[in-house]
């Protein structure tokens, strides 16, 4: 019997993997807590943006999608 795996969203993995990228490299240099800050205010701030933007639309699902990214960064950061 094969399962479908669900289909996640180009626009939706692509701000997974930015919030990933994001906490891993701020992490190098500033630790987890900053890390964690600094990619709430990039997702947040990406946001106000594209509301703004005539051509871009915000999604709050946008901020969901670049966190869990940084947390599952965090998350393999502190098992490795």
């Amino acid at each position: 019997m094969m399962y479908k795996l669900p289909i996640i969203p180009a626009d939706k993995a692509n701000h997974f993997i930015y919030g990933l990228l994001i906490f891993a490299a701020c992490n190098l240099v500033l630790g987890a807590l900053i890390s964690s800050i600094i990619c709430i205010i990039v997702a947040g701030s990406k946001e106000v943006y594209d509301n703004y933007h005539p051509n871009h639309e915000a999604s709050w699902l946008d901020v969901l999608w670049t966190l869990l990214g940084s947390i599952t960064a965090a998350i393999l950061i502190f098992l490795l």
